[in-house]
């Protein structure tokens, strides 16, 4: 039966997170509230919290928003600037081949 987690143990997991293993978080929840709160429980309403951790085993260190997001937004500038530059270049060309009177077929 999934029991509904309390205001209480989800700070608990907000305040514990970024400094115990999902393993020792379990066991230290199960001491503070006195119900069996099993790893799987806890990494799973840790996830729907959306507190993300750092890979590898033992780590206990939380991914903070900023470097979740901040390679994606970098690749899609680049992705838009390159986009862009493509879209002029082909106009460009467009232009020249008109210049000389050269029609390409299904057009620019």
């Amino acid at each position: 039966m999934n029991k509904v987690w309390s205001e209480a143990e989800k700070q608990f997991i907000r305040d514990s997170a970024g400094k115990l293993t999902d393993e020792s978080g379990a066991i230290e929840l199960s001491k503070v509230c006195g119900r069996i709160v099993t790893v799987n429980a806890w990494r799973k309403q840790r996830q729907k919290m959306g507190i993300k951790k750092n890979p590898g085993r033992g780590v206990c260190s939380v991914k903070k928003e900023e470097d979740m997001c901040e390679g994606s937004s970098e690749r899609w500038l680049y992705l838009l600037w390159y986009l862009c530059y493509v879209s002029l270049c082909l106009q460009m060309i467009g232009r020249i081949l008109s210049m000389y009177g050269i029609k390409i077929r299904g057009g620019w």
